[in-house]
């Protein structure tokens, strides 16, 4: 049986997931897709995304899944905005 589970990937997977719940297969796809957030919060942005992927990792694990995927695109776009996040912070930290 194939069975959708739609949940908020920013809170524990307590709250979508039932503790008898089996779940062998997960599709990550949940990201926030607006460019102007990335450019308007792109903390905030970023760290939804960090969180909501800790979650479903932890999900993954505690339920031993047998695989996780995740869309590439989201985490390209975290990569790029995690590397100017992190050269921002250095030269903030260098003044």
């Amino acid at each position: 049986d194939i069975q959708l589970v739609i949940g908020d990937v920013t809170k524990p997977y307590q709250t979508f997931i039932n503790d008898g719940q089996a779940v062998d297969y997960i599709i990550h796809t949940a990201s926030v897709t607006a460019s102007k957030m990335m450019v308007t919060m792109p903390v905030e942005t970023i760290m939804t995304a960090i969180e909501g992927t800790k979650n479903i990792l932890e999900l993954a694990k505690d339920k031993k899944s047998k695989s996780v995927k995740k869309s590439k695109t989201v985490v390209i776009v975290i990569k790029i905005y995690l590397t100017i996040f992190l050269d921002l912070l250095k030269s903030e930290n260098a003044v």
